[in-house]
């Protein structure tokens, strides 16, 4: 076992000394002040990775718990073959309030696309609250070295820089799954996405295409149906084909959605998939935007 203390103000340090009297395999790494100009936690991270002994890494966050006792076993047992990153699901605590609902339905609309893309062979980012590679990938690809520079990314630009069509799968078993049990409020998540959008302008191109594509697509399309209601309202014909395009997304949407839903978890979401996807298709416009404009790399990583 490996714990790196990166400029703990607690009393890690001394917590630390006394396990490692007990236990002979822990190594005990204090970070007490900056040996280098790498901003974030990428630096103590890939220190921790390569003092680790074995070659699975998994890894998570320190407000995540796995949902089973087999978690190591579920996200383990996908090194297969080529495989040398294993892509699992994290969600958030469940509880009351539209903003809590909000965050899980986004969180599992990630997933999904990032599932999604994994099994279509183009793999784009993995989520460090339940990832798992290679000792050996991190070491061949140099870790973190091509990205130093940013701040965030430890997780989705690293998977983004070095997964391919057949070193990567995913785990979606439940008994794989974690849940973080943060304490966050609605303007904390709107910061961890526009960061989250932040590191997306360094995803290779493709990605980027296909991302910002999907994302346009989704308020383009309710803002076409309405402007289509509006000019075909007289003509039955023309009106019958636009809902009939409406009722086909629709569905289909309500098809994929709801059986992800229900591998994630996530089944009470699924009467309400619609409503999610209209307030995200105002929502997220607003918060790109805002990335765009205020967006800035904070200084200091806790």
């Amino acid at each position: 076992m490996v714990v790196v203390s990166d400029k703990s103000e607690d009393e890690t340090d001394l917590l630390m000394k006394e396990f490692q009297l007990k236990y002979d395999n822990l190594k005990f790494v204090n970070l007490t002040s900056s040996i280098t100009n790498i901003k974030g936690k990428k630096y103590p991270l890939a220190l921790g990775i390569r003092l680790a002994n074995n070659n699975l890494i998994l890894l998570t966050e320190p407000d995540c718990i796995p949902l089973s006792q087999y978690w190591l076993q579920n996200m383990s047992k996908r090194f297969v073959d080529k495989t040398q990153i294993v892509l699992g699901y994290s969600n958030y605590e469940r509880k009351k309030g539209l903003s809590n609902a909000l965050i899980r339905y986004d969180t599992m609309h990630q997933a999904i696309q990032y599932f999604s893309y994994a099994l279509a062979k183009i793999p784009y980012m993995g989520v460090g609250r339940n990832l798992a590679y290679t000792k050996e990938l991190f070491m061949r690809e140099k870790g973190f070295a091509n990205q130093n520079h940013i701040l965030y990314g430890e997780d989705d630009l690293f998977i983004n820089n070095v997964a391919t069509s057949d070193n990567c799968d995913i785990e979606c078993f439940s008994e794989s799954f974690t849940m973080a049990r943060p304490q966050y409020s609605f303007s904390s998540w709107l910061k961890q996405k526009r960061k989250h959008n932040f590191t997306r302008k360094y995803y290779k191109r493709k990605h980027k295409v296909l991302l910002t594509a999907y994302g346009a697509l989704m308020p383009l399309f309710y803002i076409l149906f309405v402007a289509s209601l509006c000019l075909a309202y007289k003509n039955i014909v023309l009106l019958s084909v636009i809902l009939g395009c409406f009722l086909v997304k629709t569905a289909s949407q309500y098809l994929v959605f709801g059986f992800s839903a229900k591998k994630l978890k996530c089944g009470s979401f699924i009467p309400f998939i619609m409503f999610y996807d209209i307030i995200f298709s105002i929502l997220n416009p607003f918060i790109y935007l805002a990335t765009q404009i205020v967006e800035k790399p904070v200084k200091k990583w806790n």
